[in-house]
């Protein structure tokens, strides 16, 4: 849809997913990993930095200099056809953002994970009501 590479672009959201995994205080693998090894759910983020941002920074580079090099193979007037085609279908506002900022926040204030996750989704679903949009922000099937 948007002339970039399938595999280049899968590689770019499993090297983000792999960061946003390890260093996550709502990832399950790691509030496991540190209720099994009885360490501080935080210290044990902290440790894991130290292995995942250099990854991820080499990771970061190298696609990014794929994405310089690479030819951009779709018009821009055909992503703009994509893009309005999917404003027709979801009201696109930095508003939908506030859920997860509300997340990063309960996370950072260090709230259990559960907690955290039950108020960002019920935030979301009220926010929903609050933002649907002109045409109510319905889904078309």
């Amino acid at each position: 849809m948007l002339g970039v590479s399938p595999a280049v672009t899968a590689g770019a959201v499993i090297s983000g997913a792999y960061l946003g995994d390890k260093l996550s205080p709502l990832s399950e693998t790691t509030v496991l990993t540190a209720q099994l090894v009885k360490v501080d759910l935080y210290a044990h983020i902290k440790r894991q930095a130290w292995t995942s941002v250099p990854a991820f920074v080499i990771g970061f580079v190298l696609f990014l200099v794929i994405g310089r090099i690479t030819p951009v193979t779709v018009s821009a007037a055909y992503t703009t056809v994509e893009l309005k085609a999917l404003g027709d279908v979801y009201w696109i506002t930095p508003l939908n953002l506030l859920p997860l900022v509300l997340l990063v926040i309960l996370s950072v204030r260090k709230v259990p994970a559960d907690l955290a996750l039950l108020v960002a989704a019920l935030f979301a679903r009220a926010a929903r009501g609050v933002h649907a949009g002109p045409r109510g922000a319905r889904v078309r099937r």
